[in-house]
C-alpha cells in the first residue's frame, strides 16, 4: 500500500511554490492541510489514488496564502459594512473632493436629519486638491447631520460642526492626551482631528456597535480578507471572547 496519498492534486497551473528560488510549477498534490509534492505532472502523479480529487486550474495562477502582519480585522469589516467608502484610487474610485462630496449626498439622501454620516479612506494626500477639506466645506456637505472621514491612516479624521457639538467638543474644549483638535489663528476648530484619542471623543457622540454588528463585521472581514487571498491574520483589536468563539466555529476560523 502506497505510504502517501493525496486526497487533492491541482494540476495544469502555475503554482508558486516560494520556495529559497521562487520555483513554479505545474502541479502540486495535497494530503488533508499538508502539501505532500510539487513538481510536474509526472511527478505528482505517484501519489494519486481512486479516491483523490483532481483539479484541472487550466493555466490559472496558484500561489500560497498571504499572512495578514498587521491589520484590524474587525474594524475593516466595520467599515466596509457600515461606513461609507471614500477611499482613493486604485483603493477606491475617488479622485477629488467633488467625488467624496457626491458620496456623502448620496448617504445624506438616505439618512434621516442629525443621523451620522460615517466615512472611512479619506486621503488629502491622494486627490487632485491636495489639501484637507475646511469645516465650511464639511458643514455645507452635511448641513443636516453630523459629519466625519476617517484618514486612510487611521490617524487622523475631519468632521464637520454638528460632529463637534453632538460630542460636546468647541473651541475651548482642551486637547486629549496624544491627540489634537486643530484650531485656526482664531482659535476656532478647523475640523482636522490629529490621532484616536481625539477621534475618539468625538466618535463616542456616534451610534455605537452592537454585538451583532461586530458579527456581521467578522462575517464581512472574512469573506472580503479570503476574496484577497489573505488566509491568516492578526488580531489587533479587543475582541469580546463569545464573539470570536461564535465567528471561529460559524467559519472554522483558527
Amino acid at each position: 500500500m502506497q505510504e502517501k496519498q493525496a486526497s487533492h492534486v491541482y494540476k495544469n497551473g502555475v503554482i508558486l511554490t516560494m520556495d529559497s528560488r521562487c520555483s513554479i510549477v505545474s502541479c502540486m498534490a495535497v494530503a488533508g492541510d499538508r502539501i505532500l509534492a510539487v513538481g510536474s505532472e509526472d511527478e505528482v502523479s505517484q501519489f494519486i489514488t481512486p479516491e483523490t480529487k483532481i483539479t484541472d486550474l487550466n493555466g490559472r495562477f496558484m500561489m500560497p496564502g498571504l499572512y495578514d502582519g498587521h491589520s484590524n480585522f474587525m474594524r475593516a469589516g466595520m467599515y466596509s459594512r457600515y461606513w461609507v467608502d471614500v477611499n482613493s484610487f486604485p483603493i477606491g474610485d475617488v479622485r477629488c473632493f467633488d467625488d467624496i462630496k457626491r458620496k456623502v449626498a448620496q448617504a445624506c439622501e438616505k439618512a434621516q436629519p442629525g443621523e451620522w454620516i460615517l466615512c472611512t479612506g479619506y486621503d488629502d494626500t491622494n486627490v487632485a486638491e491636495h489639501r484637507h477639506f475646511t469645516i465650511a466645506e464639511l458643514d455645507a456637505m452635511a448641513p443636516n447631520n453630523p459629519l466625519f472621514l476617517r484618514h486612510i491612516s487611521g490617524h487622523l479624521a475631519v468632521a464637520n460642526t454638528l460632529a463637534f457639538k453632538a460630542a460636546g467638543i468647541t473651541p475651548e474644549t482642551g486637547n486629549p492626551e496624544g491627540g489634537i483638535f486643530r484650531k485656526d489663528e482664531q482659535g476656532n476648530l478647523t475640523g482636522l482631528i490629529e490621532e484616536p484619542t481625539a477621534m475618539d471623543m468625538v466618535l463616542a457622540a456616534s451610534p455605537q456597535m452592537t454585538d451583532e454588528m461586530w458579527q456581521n463585521s467578522i462575517e464581512t472581514a472574512t469573506k472580503d480578507y479570503l476574496a484577497k487571498g489573505l488566509t491568516s491574520r492578526q488580531k489587533n483589536e479587543q475582541i469580546c471572547h463569545s464573539l470570536w468563539k461564535e465567528a471561529r466555529s460559524t467559519y472554522h476560523l483558527e
